[in-house]
């Protein structure tokens, strides 16, 4: 293993986990935040796992990428999983840093060539966004800024990642508010530093750190922005040390934290838009999240085995009490389920990414919510051991003072911790540790011991096929994305465009290449790309290869843990099938039950989510009859779900990919947006509606957007039922646009229809042009309204009929 750059020191182990040395360390020191280890730390289990290079480091909760810049330090390929989108662009400039000098003078000469912007900031900002930078930044720096930032899109695409974390430090230096604890106190004061002076300081920083690298730090990271709950672009078996450290269960927002930030770059416009799109994909940790994240209580108590719920009910119950004579009223105890069964689904899916024998370091802390003392490190320890993993050790590292606990904030009455707890990867899942580590550290929860039928329910998992599809879908449609914008829609593909497998994935397969992605080269895929460029982009197939890849394979892992469960396939158990409703695919086929009306006929109305008691009795006696007269053949099970299969992707597709697009094509334009899970209704005359996008939200519609990709029989009834609907939501919103975006087989006939219905019906591959007229009819363009109805309700006039004129009568 060869390491490069500077030898890293000794430190005291007060410092492992914190981020105080991350200053002295090149690439570290680019950009830091007040949550994360230490690069030592990284190092320490580095150097304990002997890793070679071609082994693999994964971390699921990678925030500023320490673990994956340090793993390049050392020479190491690693994996990280963000769901923060400042981090992920921040952690992209560090992973994937200037490769010379001449980059970053680049960068500082288009930085200093800035000049205030003269114009209404309302014109880049919104006004809430706009509100809270200018009560932490002073106006003249923040119009350097605002030019800057409209700057951005002229950097070399290759530079713009590290564009945006030198005019992130920019920001920080600028404001002339403190950091209150975690915070951001617009009411404090610190000197700020002006534009051009800190544009010098901060380029001649990353300069010296470029210059001390050279050309020895070659990235090995691949990062994805998605959550971690399923790491489907990573392998099974394929890593061989994770590093981590999750969100605290502590009340402190990551999102509230780096506000300053969202609003600058426009991830989000208001405090609303934060909470939809960056903390709904966050673990929940505090009560800002969505409000259904903490009301669905039950769908996290149910992925949870009882033996665990034992320990976490008395902690619940006296946050509750506490919150009852509590001024505030904070919802504490609705955080603790989702907190445990999101993690545990992170758990789960580490211990399918690492090879047996693997080890497995995480950082986390004690906390003390309203002065109830919860033992997070022991708890996530049981966790641990519940899925898979055997504790080697629980150490603390540090006992946390002021930097962590606020005065304002209720405490323990036991000092509070940040610890290290060393686990490694076993070839069996484990249910308990009754008995064993952590009771002999004597957890003070007063528990009783767990029976046997109660660990029965601790694998319940709620994981569907379709579930797992989607959000496989998702992340290569991101992906996509990502890369279409960074060669100029797949115009120009260079090697930095293809370091990881699924961008490989998408080129190849999008260009009907033979070239096998996981061995392929960077230089062979790229070659390949321009030996085929008058073949046109099939982008359809380039998505869905890997979710097929990824579907496939957890079929493959679902029948060996059918097989396991039922003793070969030879006994099947009403109450196994109830627990397990994500097998419903595999048993309908078991059971040779051809169609999902047919196993309504059978057994009921199911869900590969919820198969009730007599439903699972149902169709257990019919799998126990039938495994008794033909043995199962498990390729022959394997090739009948591949129409199951399909019928997912296609659905996707169309749910998935078309309305991806035109949500990036909304965010290009810089509109705000709602989609169909993220609003109720839109209001009508007679009925309320929903549509695929509203803008910018339901309460004060300006637009909507309905995506459809239709067969022509499909099409054409859409279309007779869209005339009703046209009179229904034009009659309640007269300015609303409506716009149809299609794809898929339409007859000019019913495109004909729909021009008379929405104001707009457009081609998928012309989503940026209506986004564009949406954003103009937003800011004032009427002539961009099409159709108008307008209703009127009259009083009746009593008339003898007799001798009323046709003229007369309407």
């Amino acid at each position: 293993m060869k390491h490069l750059g500077l030898p890293l020191e000794v430190i005291s182990k007060e410092k492992l986990s914190t981020n105080l040395t991350a200053n002295r360390h090149p690439i570290h020191r680019w950009f830091n935040f007040i949550a994360g280890f230490s690069p030592e730390f990284v190092s320490n289990c580095i150097q304990e796992a002997n890793l070679k290079s071609n082994e693999i480091i994964i971390d699921p909760f990678a925030g500023l990428s320490t673990t994956l810049v340090q793993a390049n330090r050392e020479g190491i390929q690693s994996i990280g999983f963000e769901v923060h989108p400042f981090f992920y662009d921040i952690s992209l400039a560090k992973l994937f840093p200037p490769k010379g000098e001449q980059q970053i003078n680049n960068i500082e000469s288009i930085c200093q060539s800035v000049r205030p912007y003269f114009g209404e900031l309302t014109e880049i900002w919104s006004k809430d966004a706009l509100a809270f930078l200018n009560k932490l930044v002073p106006e003249k720096e923040l119009r350097f800024l605002a030019s800057a930032l409209l700057l951005e899109n002229e950097v070399n695409i290759t530079e713009r990642h590290i564009y945006r974390l030198v005019l992130s430090r920019v920001l920080e230096l600028a404001s002339g508010s403190q950091t209150d604890g975690i915070y951001k106190a617009p009411t404090t004061r610190k000197k700020s530093v002006c534009y051009n002076e800190s544009i010098t300081k901060i380029c001649a920083e990353i300069r010296g750190d470029v210059a001390i690298i050279g050309d020895r730090y070659l990235s090995k990271s691949s990062l994805h922005l998605m959550t971690s709950e399923y790491m489907l672009p990573v392998d099974k078996e394929s890593c061989s040390l994770c590093i981590t450290s999750p969100p605290y269960l502590n009340n402190f927002d990551f999102a509230e934290m780096t506000r300053m930030e969202l609003y600058f770059w426009r991830y989000a416009s208001s405090w609303r838009e934060i909470t939809e799109k960056v903390r709904r994909k966050f673990i929940v940790n505090t009560t800002t999240v969505p409000t259904d994240l903490k009301r669905n209580q039950n769908k996290f108590v149910e992925s949870l085995s009882p033996t665990f719920l034992a320990y976490l009910q008395p902690v619940v119950s006296e946050l509750n009490q506490q919150k009852r004579v509590r001024p505030g009223k904070k919802d504490y105890d609705l955080l603790v389920y989702p907190y445990f069964a999101q993690i545990q689904s992170v758990f789960r899916e580490i211990r399918r990414v690492l090879k047996i024998g693997s080890s497995f370091h995480l950082v986390v802390a004690d906390a003390a919510l309203y002065g109830v003392h919860i033992q997070t490190e022991k708890l996530l320890a049981e966790l641990m051991q519940e899925n898979g993993f055997q504790i080697v050790g629980i150490e603390n590292l540090r006992t946390r003072g002021e930097r962590w606990i606020l005065k304002k904030r209720d405490g323990a009455k036991t000092s509070l911790g940040e610890f290290h707890i060393h686990a490694v990867r076993t070839d069996r899942e484990q249910t308990s540790l009754l008995g064993s580590y952590i009771m002999q550290e004597n957890l003070d929860l007063e528990l009783e011991e767990s029976t046997d039928e109660e660990s029965v329910e601790q694998k319940l998992k709620t994981d569907t096929l379709y579930g797992l599809a989607k959000e496989a879908m998702e992340h290569y449609v991101r992906v996509y994305i990502e890369l279409s914008r960074q060669s100029h829609a797949l115009a120009n593909i260079k090697p930095e465009h293809v370091q990881s497998l699924e961008q490989k994935i998408i080129v190849l397969t999008g260009i009907n290449s033979s070239l096998d992605a996981a061995s392929a080269t960077v230089e062979q895929v790229v070659q390949e790309w321009q030996r085929v460029l008058a073949i046109p982009f099939d982008v359809e197939a380039a998505l869905t290869k890997g979710v097929y890849e990824q579907m496939r394979e957890r079929v493959r892992d679902l029948l060996s843990e059918l097989e396991q469960e039922t003793q070969g396939f030879t006994v099947f158990e009403a109450s196994y099938i109830k627990a397990s409703p994500y097998m419903l695919p595999l048993l309908q086929r078991l059971a040779k039950i051809s169609s999902k009306s047919a196993l309504k006929k059978r057994i009921g109305s199911v869900s590969d989510n919820a198969i009730s008691e007599k439903a699972s009795q149902k169709l257990a006696d019919i799998l126990n009859q039938q495994v008794s007269l033909q043995p199962v053949n498990c390729s022959e099970l394997i090739q009948s779900i591949e129409p199951t299969l399909e019928g997912i992707v296609r659905d996707l597709v169309g749910r998935i990919l078309l309305e991806s697009v035109v949500a990036s094509a909304l965010d290009d334009a810089k509109l705000s947006y709602k989609r169909e899970s993220e609003y109720s209704h839109i209001e009508g005359v007679l009925y309320n509606i929903r549509a695929d996008f509203v803008i910018p939200d339901d309460k004060y519609p300006k637009a909507f957007i309905e995506v459809r990709k239709s067969s022509p029989r499909h099409a054409s009834l859409y279309a007779k039922d869209k005339m009703f609907s046209a009179i229904n939501w034009k009659g309640k919103h007269k300015e609303m646009l409506a716009v149809l975006v299609i794809d898929g087989p339409w007859t000019s006939e019913t495109l004909k229809v729909m021009a008379k219905v929405f104001d707009y019906v457009v081609p998928l591959a012309r989503v940026a042009d209506i986004a564009q007229a949406i954003s103009a009819y937003i800011q004032g363009d009427k002539s961009k309204l099409k159709w108008l109805i307008d209703f009127a309700v009259k009083p009746a006039v009593v008339a003898n009929t007799e001798t009323t004129s046709p003229d007369e009568a309407d």
